[in-house]
């Protein structure tokens, strides 16, 4: 019976015995012939395969079969002693695969006379215990022990080509294992499915003619063992090396790496570097040479003329981290009847509070403190039970969230008594963000209790808190993510299969928060990757929707994050085609309310990472010189962008998202500032265009790349002045969008000291620092820069139509000499850079 689950006409003879063209008498597992001459090497395949001569050169003897006497039991030892660590593909065949490993562990740890006298182990000094790390990416277990494989029968869904292909898979993975912790190379396999099916003559379309089929394989299988000049065509399709080019510089052209995450040595730009954190403006500055002259200047500035004024900020950001450590003995909430009239607020604001934060029970709060209260809302945190300790966390959590659904929408009307409402909570917010932090260190000081699902149930809610918090001093105490609810989740097993179902309930929260605020910032979310950290099932609706989208996001970060090899440049696009079709089919599943919520989260994480990486591929084709290239993808970023600002500041107005806006918010705002920073790298290359070379320029070529220039300058300030009006209408400053207003004045600012037109300094400086830089707007022709001003001049139109744009009092420079800082800004701007 093959594979396929047809009856052949006859069992195939032993490897052996069809070798040596003897008749055998197909006893299993030995059959009579290997059993007299002592042969261990017999084994009866379902298809009757390729054999090449063992007299032939070139790489096909890699795959050809061993000699009878390679596998005596004398001779196998004196092998492996010439060749201990990589002797030929054979070796990795010998290799028990991890599929055998899990369906014969217990066989393995009790082995039978019978098996005993198949497997003979054969471990190679230095092998065991060494850590394979760039290729092995589904972190499980290796085996390293040497000995004759012993296959297992078994059904399978797949087809023939299916299981080769699934084993070519498998054996390409073993041997970049081996080549790793061996430290060899073979440069001239190739293990291409597509190059070796080709040459073997299958093709991807199942053959329903059976008595064809193995008549092609018959005739197949007698053409190799007759004709020798067909190694000749073997060792040409090896010759095609593509599957192992990002892994080895030697066989890499320079135009297919993606370098421009490998900062230059002499770089010595003054804006930290954050190198784990790819989508993030420290990472990008450093890598963009253009958009790091603005902040060299900006900090010139400072050190020059705001000195004292920088020690002040600095001394009153360290103040402010030292008494975010000192907390009461005391935990104060509103009185009854209001906490009471909060938390009904919250379940009337936040309608989708089950389905988004399942693991908060507003109703069992709700219970609680009609009790628990009764005697006042004062509490002293070291007299009260564990238990009672971690309600009133909850509960303090509920109300902050409460404020922040109230907050950060502008689509919720208040009559005159829900205003001085919303001010009276406003103005209790210091005191729940002490109670927070004093229950995390009354937690922390009975480390021997604090160690439960209850505990840890606190702890997801206050890190969920604190990713979607815009409160100054919250994000002050909150400054490290030390991923707390993961490692006690890890603690207490809850990343493994259980069956209680609100153990894996907060697991799938934790999950998805931890991914949702590592994956944004283009951080690998290390601590969840392969079956070996996350085992746990997924009951959580909106996960399941989400966690196909999340892999892939995780997948694409952790290979751009790649460190002990190349990167390729293709793979990093086709990663990026790939992630848009993952994008779309998570857009088509967002069906109900909070499926949308959500998905909103997943789209802004998507947006991001996009903005950023096909602002990277435009930083690799300028430094290729590759024009045609970065005008492709520049075409395609200018879309992108103008449908990320649209994206975002229509959510904002979503009267359907109306209480839960705070779930989006800051990663929207985040996102904002990034394609700020991404549009000042872009003006600073079509302004500063010819200006840094001493030779004549076409007049019209100049022009256009000053109007491309002003194109991006009212983008900016069009942004600008819908974030105004977005936080004119907000119930409270919120300080996340302050934040961005004073970056985007800054730029802008700085861009109207460009377009001036005044023999500045700081622009002439720009300019010589800019000489011999490479710059594509540099190489684009006249019609290429209309078209893309065409686009400018559309996003802009999108944004705010220009009728109405020019009745509106707009952006104006006061200060461009300084970027816009002044003493009385000095904090709010300097801050938006380095809060």
């Amino acid at each position: 019976m093959d594979i396929r689950g047809r009856k052949m006409r006859k069992p195939p003879a032993c490897v052996q015995c069809r070798k040596r063209k003897i008749g055998c008498d197909r006893v299993k597992p030995i059959c009579g012939n290997c059993r007299k001459t002592n042969k261990g090497d017999c084994f009866f395949p379902d298809i009757p395969g390729r054999y090449v001569p063992a007299h032939s050169k070139g790489p096909s003897k890699l795959l050809s079969t061993p000699t009878p006497s390679q596998y005596s039991r004398d001779n196998s030892s004196a092998i492996l002693h010439h060749n201990p660590e990589l002797a030929s593909l054979e070796q990795i065949r010998e290799y028990n695969t991890r599929l055998q490993l899990l369906n014969n562990e217990e066989m393995r740890n009790s082995p039978t006379p019978q098996e005993l006298a198949q497997f003979i182990p054969r471990s190679v000094p230095g092998l065991e215990g060494k850590a394979v790390s760039s290729v092995n990416d589904n972190a499980l277990d290796l085996n390293w022990i040497q000995g004759p494989a012993i296959f297992d029968q078994m059904t399978t869904p797949y087809t023939q080509e299916e299981v080769v292909m699934k084993e070519i898979d498998f054996l390409k993975s073993r041997l970049l294992e081996l080549e790793e912790i061996t430290g060899k190379k073979i440069p001239e396999l190739n293990l291409s499915w597509k190059d070796i099916s080709k040459y073997h003559g299958f093709n991807d379309e199942d053959d329903t003619n059976e008595e064809l089929n193995n008549q092609k394989k018959r005739k197949f299988d007698e053409q190799q063992e007759e004709d020798e000049n067909d190694d000749l065509e073997l060792n040409t399709l090896y010759e095609k090396i593509d599957e192992f080019r990002d892994l080895d510089p030697e066989f890499l052209d320079f135009n297919q790496v993606f370098s421009i995450f490998e900062k230059d040595p002499n770089n010595n730009c003054s804006f930290p570097d954050k190198p784990n954190a790819i989508f993030t403006s420290n990472f990008l500055v450093n890598r963009d040479f253009f958009l790091q002259q603005f902040y060299d200047v900006f900090n010139s500035i400072v050190s020059n003329k705001f000195k004292e004024r920088k020690e002040e900020w600095e001394q009153k950001l360290h103040t402010l981290s030292s008494i975010s450590l000192k907390t009461e003995d005391q935990l104060k909430f509103p009185t009854r009847d209001w906490t009471i009239q909060l938390i009904n607020r919250y379940t009337s604001t936040v309608i989708e509070s089950i389905s988004l934060i399942p693991i908060l029970n507003q109703n069992a709060l709700l219970s609680y403190v009609e009790e628990a209260f009764a005697n006042g809302s004062v509490f002293v945190t070291d007299k009260l039970e564990l238990d009672v300790l971690l309600k009133l966390g909850e509960l303090t959590i509920l109300l902050l969230l409460t404020y922040e659904s109230l907050v950060d929408t502008v689509l919720i009307s208040f009559q005159d008594s829900q205003v001085q409402e919303f001010k009276q909570l406003k103005s209790f917010v210091p005191t729940l963000i002490s109670n927070l932090q004093a229950i995390k260190i009354e937690i922390q000081k009975r480390s021997i209790s604090s160690k439960s699902v209850e505990v840890l149930n606190f702890y997801a809610l206050a890190k969920f808190y604190q990713s979607v918090t815009s409160y100054d001093l919250a994000n002050i105490n909150n400054m490290v993510d030390f991923d707390e609810d993961v490692h006690l989740a890890f603690q207490l097993s809850l990343n493994h299969e259980n069956k209680d179902e609100h153990s894996i309930m907060i697991w799938n929260f934790i999950y998805k928060a931890y991914c949702w605020r590592h994956l944004f910032k283009g951080e690998v979310p290390f601590l969840t990757q392969g079956r070996k950290l996350n085992s746990a099932p997924i009951i959580d609706p909106l996960l399941t929707i989400d966690f196909p989208f999340l892999n892939l996001d995780s997948d694409l970060v952790r290979y751009l994050q790649t460190k002990d090899r190349l990167i390729s440049l293709q793979k990093v696009v086709d990663f990026n085609e790939l992630y848009k079709v993952k994008y779309t089919e998570l857009q088509r599943k967002a069906t109900s309310l909070p499926s949308m919520i959500d998905n909103t989260v997943n789209c802004l994480i998507y947006r991001n990472t996009t903005v950023f990486l096909m602002y990277y591929l435009l930083l690799q084709y300028e430094k290729l010189n590759q024009d045609e290239k970065f005008i492709e993808i520049y075409k395609e970023f200018l879309q992108l962008i103008q449908e990320t600002l649209f994206y975002i500041f229509s959510n904002l107005a979503n009267l359907r998202f109306a209480g839960h806006e705070f779930m989006f918010t800051n990663k929207a705002f985040v996102t904002l500032e990034h394609v700020a920073e991404l549009l000042l790298g872009l003006h600073q290359r079509s302004f500063f265009a010819f200006s840094a070379v001493d030779v004549t320029i076409n007049d019209s070529i100049k022009l256009e790349t000053k109007h491309h220039s002003e194109a991006i300058g009212v983008i900016l300030k069009k942004t600008l002045m819908l974030l105004q009006d977005y936080s004119k209408n907000c119930k409270a400053t919120n300080p996340s969008v302050r934040k961005v207003i004073s970056k985007l004045t800054t730029i802008l600012e700085y861009v109207a000291l460009c377009e001036s037109g005044a023999n500045n300094e700081i622009v002439n400086k720009i300019k010589s620092n800019l000489l011999g830089k490479t710059n594509a707007f540099e190489k684009m022709d006249p019609s290429t820069l209309s078209k893309n001003i065409v686009k400018l001049n559309a996003i802009s139109e999108s944004l705010i139509k220009s009728d109405f744009y020019s009745t509106r009092k707009h952006f104006q420079a006061k200060n461009p000499g300084t970027f816009g800082l002044t003493n009385e800004s000095f904090n709010s701007i300097y801050g938006s850079f380095y809060g």
